[in-house]
C-alpha cells in the first residue's frame, strides 16, 4: 500500500522538475 504513495510521489517528483 505504501509503495503506491512512493510511486504517486515519484511521478509528481518527476513532473515538478519537468516544469522547472
Amino acid at each position: 500500500e505504501n509503495g503506491v504513495d512512493v510511486v504517486k510521489v515519484k511521478r509528481i517528483s518527476e513532473q515538478l522538475q519537468k516544469n522547472i
